[in-house]
């Protein structure tokens, strides 16, 4: 069994529920950063739908580690940014294929870490 093998599947014992989301949200990041500033035959704006679908499974994403004991409702959003990008580090080294995901993420909550603070915070509040 490979080493990443090993990893994926301690990782999914350890969050199986956000492992499932994980996945989702990176290529929900995959769309956004390939979608950016493209416009669909009709001029509707593709990069703002993908990234309203980022939005939706960032909140799934959050709620699952929640679920599986990886954050906690009373961890502070800059807590949350910071297990989120430990877990996607984490994921990166079980599926690296994802090269734009990964790229919107480190921009994202890197470079971006206000604006990422912000849909956290938002996506948390949601119901």
């Amino acid at each position: 069994m490979s080493e990443s093998s090993a990893f994926a599947k301690e990782t999914l014992k350890v969050m199986p529920t956000a492992f499932a989301k994980l996945t989702k949200l990176i290529m929900a990041m995959t769309a956004v950063k390939q979608d950016s500033g493209k416009k669909t035959l009709f001029g509707k704006d593709k990069g703002a739908k993908a990234f309203s679908k980022f939005l939706a499974l960032l909140k799934e994403t959050l709620d699952a580690m929640v679920v599986d004991g990886v954050i906690k409702t009373s961890d502070s959003n800059e807590d949350v940014i910071n297990t989120l990008e430990e877990k996607l580090a984490d994921f990166a080294t079980i599926y690296p294929d994802w090269d734009d995901g990964y790229a919107f993420a480190n921009n994202f909550f890197g470079e971006q870490r206000q604006a990422a603070t912000v849909a956290v915070n938002k996506v948390r509040q949601m119901r």
